[in-house]
């Protein structure tokens, strides 16, 4: 073999060799900066991961500080609403009965659900000229219009019922009712 012949041997040899190493060490550059680019990615889903999870934990944190109140304010409503009707064919007394449901609404009606806000602001507006609405004559269009009047006084503790239904506990719950008390 020649020098000649020798020294291609080594060049082939030496480029085989260099031309793998190249090609492994950017196969080994390639995947160092692959997995930088997927730490990267991995880094941001988390941060977006954590602040959906933060956001969520406030608003369940806020329902429940809320529900409470909540379920306050529906009493509170119930109770003004069942002095509305005693008091609504009471000329003398029906006026301060309002004023108070409408000092009582200024302050809560934002922890009412919104069925039991415009029924209870319906009722206390239609109990406040109920009184007036059965006075004297009483012809067919007088009455379908009390009737009217305190069918809007009448439904708002049902809105108030349901704006805070507790869904039924189950057979316990039925089992409750059929105890017997001596």
């Amino acid at each position: 073999m020649t020098l000649e012949a020798m020294y291609g041997l080594v060049v082939l040899v030496l480029g085989i060799f260099l031309g793998s190493y190249i090609r492994r060490k950017g196969e080994l550059f390639a995947t160092k900066e692959g997995i930088g680019i997927i730490t990267r990615i991995e880094e941001e889903v988390r941060h977006q991961f954590r602040q959906i999870i933060e956001q969520g934990t406030r608003t369940h944190q806020l329902r429940l500080a809320a529900l409470d109140r909540r379920l306050q304010a529906h009493q509170e409503a119930y109770a003004l609403w069942r002095e509305l009707i005693s008091n609504a064919h009471q000329r003398d007394k029906i006026g301060a009965v309002v004023m108070k449901c409408q000092e009582w609404f200024c302050h809560n009606c934002l922890y009412l659900d919104a069925d039991a806000r415009q029924a209870f602001a319906e009722a206390y507006g239609a109990a406040f000229i109920h009184s007036e609405y059965t006075r004297g004559r009483q012809d067919d269009e007088d009455r379908k219009r009390v009737e009217s009047n305190w069918n809007r006084i009448e439904k708002a503790g049902d809105a108030i019922v349901k704006g805070v239904e507790l869904p039924s506990i189950g057979k316990s719950e039925a089992d409750l009712k059929e105890i017997k008390l001596p």
